[in-house]
């Protein structure tokens, strides 16, 4: 996808878009994804939006094409005073080197032993409550 290509889909009819559709049909998403592939544009809540589902467009967001998108800008001003200066909200180079630091925390053996902390945590927390 080139940076001046706009994603198929529609923008549905003028000020609603496919608002109401999007509300009141639990399919929308699968619909409009079998129709138009795994990044499509519609209009809703009265902001034309992309929508990107699957795993195509998770690698599209998070790997082949990051650049293109912000994390600090995504976010609501609440989430941000709210999460600071958290890697959520960090973008780029900042983003890379300190997801890099943080990764070895958040696989294999580490993980192990988060479950087995947090089951410890709990039952401790459920006997208390039990009393």
């Amino acid at each position: 996808m080139n940076s001046n290509q706009i994603p198929p889909g529609s923008f549905g009819v003028p000020i609603l878009g496919e608002t109401l559709p999007f509300l009141f049909d639990p399919d929308f998403i699968k619909k409009r994804y079998r129709q138009y592939g795994p990044i499509f544009k519609t209009h809703l809540s009265g902001k034309p939006t992309v929508v990107m589902v699957g795993p195509k467009a998770v690698d599209f967001v998070l790997s082949s094409h990051m650049n293109y998108f912000s994390w600090r800008e995504g976010w609501p001003d609440n989430f941000k005073t709210l999460l600071g200066e958290s890697l959520f909200l960090q973008d780029g180079e900042e983003h890379r080197r300190n997801r890099r630091l943080m990764m070895p925390a958040l696989h294999g053996v580490a993980l192990t032993n988060y479950v087995t902390t947090m089951q410890e945590i709990t039952h401790a927390y459920l006997q208390k409550w039990e009393k």
